[in-house]
């Protein structure tokens, strides 16, 4: 249901605060979303990681994840390890990332990682948490 929405009304990130913008007036979004697979180990066990909804446009990724409850109290390691890996795989693009929550409509700061723990060749590392009213997602979803 969620990428369904994103792939009609996402419109861009506020560079700024994280915040997805949808703007639903328009029909398909400029960015098409899916989930993706990566392959990112060499070892017989050939682990792979799968965001939910992965999108690049130029020199901009998306990596955002579906999460289906209300609140966020520890770190997501999971969407952290998403963030490191696509960086370094797509150093050139600015990478957005945010975990979408069922909620009141806004957006809050997951993390952002101090300087110091930064690796010099990638760029800042942000997740947002960005809530969506569910019923406005589902409507969306049966209405087509």
């Amino acid at each position: 249901m969620v990428e369904k929405y994103l792939n009609h009304y996402f419109a861009r990130v506020d560079p700024v605060s994280g915040q997805i913008i949808f703007d639903t007036s328009q029909e398909t979004s400029p960015v098409r979303f899916a989930d993706k697979t990566f392959v990112v180990d060499d070892s017989p066990n050939a682990f792979k990681i799968r965001p939910d909804h992965y999108g690049l446009d130029g020199d901009k990724q998306y990596i955002f994840d579906s999460k289906y409850y209300y609140e966020m109290s520890e770190l997501n390691y999971k969407q952290f390890a998403y963030d490191v890996l696509l960086q370094t795989l797509n150093c050139n693009c600015e990478t957005y990332n945010a975990l979408i929550l069922p909620g009141t409509q806004h957006v809050s700061l997951h993390l952002d990682v101090k300087p110091e723990f930064r690796n010099v060749t990638l760029k800042n590392h942000r997740i947002v948490e960005q809530y969506v009213d569910v019923k406005t997602i589902m409507e969306h979803y049966v209405a087509d």
